[in-house]
């Protein structure tokens, strides 16, 4: 798969990001963890994890202990591995390089775009059509503008949307 694919594969699941994010963060960890700071539901993660590995977003940390300095979310400075333990991978860190408000804008259809816009000054209740700019996490489950959503909509003015 070539990145532009992988990018757009990950882009369509809000799940992807929040958790290559958080691996970006802590360069290493494991399932449990990656659920307590995420909320994601551990048998979720898990899938992810394997999804991503097979993606070659992420690898096995095959060292008997992690040290402080490669698990950044550690409090201790060394302890024995209890769990599989997985790092991002350079493919994984140059993946969400990528991803930033251009990669969602190309994805979105003028539809889409629409529907980010309407939300922009009121708040109003998803329909069938938005399910997808939910899942990509552009609004909330409420019908609300995320950050990223604010951020893609802000481009798409500036790129002419609705002149």
């Amino acid at each position: 798969m070539k990145e532009e694919e992988i990018l757009e594969e990950l882009l369509e699941d809000v799940n992807n990001m929040r958790i290559l994010r958080h691996m970006e963060t802590a360069k290493v960890d494991y399932a449990k963890n990656i659920m307590r700071y995420t909320e994601i539901d551990k048998l979720i993660v898990f899938q992810y994890l394997k999804k991503f590995q097979e993606m070659g977003l992420l690898e096995i940390y095959g060292n008997t202990s992690i040290k402080r300095t490669d698990a950044k979310l550690k409090k201790s400075a060394e302890v024995h591995k209890h769990h599989t333990y997985f790092r991002i991978t350079r493919l994984g860190e140059i993946i969400l390089k990528m991803a930033d408000c251009r990669s969602y804008l190309s994805l979105l259809n003028d539809s889409c775009i629409e529907r980010l816009y309407i939300r922009r000054y009121r708040i109003i209740e998803p329909e069938d059509c938005d399910r997808r700019i939910v899942k990509m996490g552009l609004i909330d489950r409420h019908g609300k503008l995320t950050e990223t959503g604010q951020k893609t909509l802000n481009l798409a003015i500036r790129r002419g949307f609705g002149k």
